[in-house]
């Protein structure tokens, strides 16, 4: 399928390079955040983000390349990681459902 839509070894070389830097941007607490300068990166990466209060909006644009990689939480060599993720916007709904937050209002929960 990869081919017959214009893909190569190449593009799929990028893809992982891709969800790698993905996976390793995941905060311990199972979700991702746009803002660079805490967690792993440690402020390193050229231009860190700012928008902290955004995690649940960040979290879930983290997992959509993973999970359209065919990365899920019972299969995949992400499988930890998409988990945690899930885990952790599942801990973080609201009762009413909602995944409102103050930076990322309904942008958050449209994701």
């Amino acid at each position: 399928m990869v081919t017959k839509f214009g893909g190569s070894e190449e593009s799929e070389k990028a893809v992982e390079l891709a969800l790698k830097w993905i996976v390793e941007h995941q905060r311990p607490d199972g979700g991702w955040s746009f803002d660079h300068r805490h967690g792993r990166c440690q402020g390193r990466c050229v231009n860190p983000g700012s928008a902290s209060d955004a995690r649940l909006g960040a979290t879930g644009l983290a997992l959509l390349p993973l999970l359209g990689a065919g990365q899920t939480h019972k299969e995949g060599q992400y499988k930890t990681s998409v988990r945690a993720g899930l885990y952790y916007l599942a801990s973080k709904q609201k009762a009413d459902g909602s995944f409102h937050e103050s930076q990322g209002s309904m942008y958050s929960h449209g994701i």
